[in-house]
């Protein structure tokens, strides 16, 4: 599985805001465009479903642009993610009650929902506020070499 780039750009544009102290003053698109390197006009469709979901406000006038509607721990990785690309699932029979009309006796069901939960969860755990945080993102980092060594 992987995230979307709509999902993706959704994350760098929503800490591009919060780590660049536009939490108080609006960003316009264009100059967030220069930094993070995503196109204006894909921003544009990022923008909206981040909106809609409440994660971005927009403030029009000259000095307009966009600004977090909460602050950067109050932001779950996970809400940006659904907010972009909808329901987090491995496979459609997780997400979607009734897709396979095997699913409630289906052994390989369980472990597709368990992977399911384990990426929401995982999600869900962290903030734009801990990428930003150098103590943090050791944490994570030792989280992640904990599981990869797992795999050994």
């Amino acid at each position: 599985m992987k995230l979307t780039t709509r999902a993706r750009y959704g994350i760098r544009l929503k800490l591009d805001i919060a780590e660049g102290g536009f939490e108080e003053r609006p960003v316009r698109l264009s100059e967030d465009s220069e930094r993070t390197g995503i196109s204006r006009r894909y921003l544009d469709q990022v923008v909206m479903p981040l909106k809609g979901a409440g994660l971005l406000m927009g403030v029009k006038g000259r000095r307009g642009g966009y600004q977090l509607a909460r602050p950067a721990d109050q932001i779950r990785l996970g809400d940006i993610v659904e907010a972009t690309i909808g329901p987090v699932t491995l496979v459609d029979c997780v997400g979607t009650p009734g897709f396979c009309r095997r699913s409630a006796g289906c052994s390989c069901h369980l472990i597709y929902r368990l992977l399911s939960a384990g990426i929401r969860v995982a999600l869900h755990d962290y903030t734009l506020a801990d990428l930003s945080n150098p103590a943090r993102l050791e944490e994570i980092r030792g989280a992640v070499q904990r599981l990869e060594a797992q795999l050994v």
